[in-house]
């Protein structure tokens, strides 16, 4: 099957509406026409007969059509083969080397899009509770989260299923520790639905960094009284709220025993560290001269310590070569 072929299959799913109510009808009409006219022969029964049939053919195609529909799971695994390749398009846009992420498989988010959106044609935009009483939308606004060692990268775009095309991209990488919280919470929006109703509050997932945030509405009591089902992907984004809380926790933890470790220490003998003002005074007053060499073939020369740093220095030496500071004759 041809990709054209399948994404007229996909929007079949969404918008065709099959019934056997009509051929129901007709073949209850059909039989009670027959049956009130069954003494004797006359033109009715021929009507009655007509109708029936009319009534089995018109069931017949309604069960094609029906038969050739993809089913839920179908529908579930197509959008899954989409996210595959969106992710491989989400590190391209990212650029991102798949061999410096910790996590090979993106965080996702997914949260439905039932209202007018920029480059999306009110036409596309559809659902269908399944047989399962979940809910699936033609057009979601999708989030894919990479986690690399210092930073957290985000991809994230409205994908119409229906034409597998990307609008409204944008790309985010954040470092760990300016990442203030990554919340899901109710919000207030200003969306319009199908039924004209207004979304007046949603279910809102969020990561937020100073002066910038990644915000997807994910429910909302407005869709559930349209569709009366629960979101498909929901209990995927409380798990992925978790994961990255939990990500968030110990690569902090990890940044902050770095920085411990790392923190600036005295030199020591040897070892270079760039010259000080010399205004810059460590409170250290030289020690006193050390006669261990008294009687030795040094006797007699005198042992003298840098007064900003502390380290020996040479008799003939004018600048302390640790810390350059300039040295009392």
């Amino acid at each position: 099957m041809s990709d054209k072929q399948g994404r007229k299959k996909i929007r079949d799913y969404f918008s065709k509406k099959v019934s056997f109510g009509w051929p129901v009808f007709l073949i209850v009409v059909g039989v009670f026409v027959y049956a009130v006219n069954s003494e004797g022969y006359n033109p009715y029964q021929c009507v009655g007969v007509g109708i029936v049939l009319f009534g089995v053919l018109w069931g017949a195609i309604a069960l094609g059509q029906k038969a050739s529909l993809p089913s839920d799971h179908q529908i579930d695994r197509w959008l899954e083969d989409d996210l595959s390749e969106l992710s491989k398009h989400a590190l391209r846009k990212l650029d991102l080397l798949p061999e410096l992420l910790t996590n090979k498989e993106p965080l996702r988010v997914l949260g439905p899009i039932l209202w007018s959106t920029p480059g999306v044609s009110d036409k596309d935009l559809l659902w269908k509770k399944g047989r399962d009483e979940y809910v699936r939308f033609s057009v979601y606004s999708v989030v894919m989260i990479y986690t690399a060692e210092h930073l957290l990268a985000a991809y994230e775009c409205d994908f119409n299923m229906l034409k597998n095309v990307m609008l409204n991209e944008n790309t985010y990488e954040f470092h760990y520790q300016d990442i203030v919280s990554v919340t899901t919470h109710e919000t207030s929006t200003s969306y319009t639905l199908p039924n004209n109703e207004k979304m007046v509050v949603g279910q809102e997932f969020k990561v937020s960094v100073p002066g910038e945030s990644i915000n997807v509405i994910v429910d909302s009591q407005a869709l559930f009284k349209i569709t009366k089902g629960d979101m498909y992907h929901k209990d995927e984004v409380e798990k992925t709220v978790q994961r990255l809380r939990s990500l968030l926790r110990d690569k902090k933890q990890s940044l902050a025993a770095k920085e411990i470790h790392t923190a600036p220490s005295f030199a020591q003998p040897g070892s270079s560290m760039p010259a000080v003002p010399e205004s810059v005074n460590s409170g250290l007053e030289a020690p006193p001269p050390s006669n261990r060499n008294a009687g030795s073939g040094a006797a007699g020369a005198e042992v003298r310590f840098c007064s900003n740093c502390g380290r020996q220095v040479q008799p003939a030496e004018r600048f302390c070569s640790s810390c350059g500071k300039q040295l009392r004759a």
